[in-house]
């Protein structure tokens, strides 16, 4: 009888270690495409990246590896997303890395975010910095206390045979080139 009872501990033990392993980028690319992640969203497509109307591009790499780059005026931000989990059919947990700042005013390394999709619209629920400071909870971000922006898919929804572009980031007054883009 015993050993039946450890027999149980060793498999919930098991499948606990494999619920807490990350998630391949093969699966990331698929779950960011389902969940319609992909693609280039701001507050406003409108309008040029200035200010709070900053353009982020989420695409998948040729490798695999889901992320893009995030740009306003003439600042940028590349970030790879290390690990998505759907957490309900219109959000997600996101471990997202942001790397290679220039001139841009963010903490690099891994942020912890939840991300609320609704058909061409996105906005961020909660987000943990690397230093573990909360700037957004739910939905709202805890330096102003206001809600966080609402932002628009720009163009049509990306999908395998039309994947997002990063020249459509473009609008940003910003000369892409000068980028290593690996996305």
């Amino acid at each position: 009888m015993p050993l039946i009872g450890n027999a149980r501990i060793v498999t919930a033990l098991a499948l606990a270690c494999l619920a807490a392993l990350p998630v391949s980028a093969e699966s990331m690319a698929s779950i960011a495409t389902s969940m319609g992640l992909l693609g280039v969203w701001a507050q406003d497509c409108s309008k040029l990246a200035a200010g709070e109307n900053r353009y982020s591009t989420v695409t998948v790499a040729p490798d695999g590896k889901v992320g893009g780059i995030a740009v306003s005026d003439s600042r940028m931000q590349r970030f790879e997303f290390e690990d998505v989990r759907v957490l309900s059919p219109t959000t997600v947990a996101i471990r997202m890395r942001l790397v290679d700042a220039q001139k841009m005013p963010v903490i690099e390394g891994v942020f912890q975010t939840v991300w609320e999709i609704k058909g061409d619209f996105r906005r961020v629920l909660d987000s943990v910095a690397p230093n573990g400071t909360v700037i957004v909870k739910d939905g709202i971000n805890q330096t102003s206390m206001s809600p966080v922006n609402v932002h628009e898919r720009c163009g049509p929804k990306p999908s395998a045979s039309n994947p997002p572009a990063l020249e459509a980031a473009g609008r940003a007054r910003v000369r892409l080139s000068y980028v290593e883009a690996r996305y």
